[in-house]
């Protein structure tokens, strides 16, 4: 509708890094990266996160919603999963819970729901950077330095 605004969400494939070449025409080495898998709703605050752990040295993919996470770790194995925002129901996230991958949660409610993820679980504050993402992810032994 006119005024209304619109909404894209636009999902590339990421490339494979034994085909890419480097800016000096070598081939470059297959990353070995640990998996983060990202759940949040808002596009841009996505994009800054996403951004911060890639150049953190994590591969990282980005799932809107925890239903469509479900579906992205059936065909790529996540090592751990960040949360940013409420976590959602019990009921949804099925998948994402059988497989009891260590979880960060951005969330500032106060709320039971976020020790349902699994064992290991850290909660962060959602005003929370980067650079604390990276620390909690260290913590639970996903980055070395």
């Amino acid at each position: 509708q006119p005024g209304e605004g619109t909404r894209f969400i636009v999902r590339l494939p990421l490339g494979d890094m034994k085909e890419m070449e480097s800016v000096d025409g070598r081939r470059t080495a297959a990353a070995t990266a640990p998996r983060v898998l990202l759940v949040e709703a808002d596009g841009r605050a996505a994009t800054r996160i996403v951004e911060s752990l890639a150049a953190g040295g994590l591969e990282v993919r980005h799932a809107p919603t925890v239903g469509v996470a479900d579906e992205i770790v059936e065909s790529w194995p996540a090592q751990v999963v960040v949360i940013s925002g409420r976590p959602e129901p019990a009921g949804s996230g099925a998948r994402l819970r059988e497989l009891r991958l260590p979880v960060v949660v951005l969330t500032d409610a106060d709320s039971d729901a976020v020790g349902a993820w699994g064992p290991r679980v850290v909660r962060l504050q959602s005003s929370t950077g980067p650079g604390a993402i990276l620390a909690a992810l260290r913590d639970l032994g996903i980055l070395t330095d």
